[in-house]
């Protein structure tokens, strides 16, 4: 396989200065995982809006800023966010009490459960298919579990991928077997991040195995921000 040994060494260099590095940002994330630990439900209005309101900005994904929207910005997390979630509210707590309650024995059925309860409750309010919302959102109330997916995530894990010689490809029914809404666009959604979320899985467990590195999810993300946005390009030897 060529060339193994040197590729081994500067992807795990690259794993330690990822892991390692001071983040300028941790503050203001532990400040939405707090909130969000403080607040898990979603029956009052105020959890509600602060949660959406706070990461949506944070993460550059604003719920409210969907072509369809026609009212201000207040209007619409008091009025069609608030609504939107109620018809959702009780799924949306049963399914991350679940994941929460055993995050160390998670069924993948249970995490797209829980995601896509989320993803039409965004597109409800919005009329988008908010599909790194969503993630984004779930994941700071459950940090263990969910994959943060957004372009920069989606360019790199196929790199990262292809390194370890992890599946990089998923059949339609491997796929499907997770998704049970109807609606073909939305289907779609939910390809994009029930992939996305099973090639981070699988690579993950990969680095555990070849560098004894047990990555968290944040770490994980980090790593994927680093190789896109210094442009890293990983060497195509696949570690044995």
């Amino acid at each position: 396989m060529g060339k193994t040994i040197k590729t081994k060494v500067d992807f795990e260099k690259l794993i330690e200065e990822t892991c390692n590095e001071f983040g300028v940002w941790q503050l203001a994330n532990n400040i939405l995982y707090d909130l969000c630990k403080k607040h898990p439900l979603h029956v009052n209005p105020d959890d509600v809006i602060a949660k959406v309101w706070l990461i949506g900005r944070s993460y550059a994904a604003a719920l409210e800023r969907g072509p369809n929207t026609k009212e201000s910005s207040d209007l619409f997390y008091e009025k069609t966010l608030i609504d939107a979630v109620a018809k959702h509210s009780n799924k949306i707590d049963g399914s991350i009490k679940l994941l929460s309650d055993n995050p160390k024995n998670v069924a993948d059925k249970n995490v797209f459960d829980a995601y896509i309860e989320v993803l039409e409750c965004f597109h409800k309010a919005s009329e988008m298919w908010n599909v790194s919302l969503a993630s984004k959102y779930l994941h700071f109330h459950c940090p263990n579990i969910f994959f943060l997916y957004d372009s920069r995530a989606s360019s790199s894990i196929g790199k990262v991928a292809k390194f370890l010689g992890a599946k990089n490809a998923y059949k339609e029914r491997e796929i499907n077997c997770f998704i049970s809404c109807e609606d073909e666009e939305e289907r779609e959604r939910m390809r994009v991040y029930v992939k996305f979320y099973l090639k981070c899985k699988e690579c993950s467990l990969k680095i555990k195995e070849a560098f004894g590195k047990k990555l968290s999810i944040r770490d994980f993300d980090n790593l994927l921000l680093k190789i896109a946005n210094e442009e890293i390009s990983l060497n195509e030897n696949v570690i044995e």
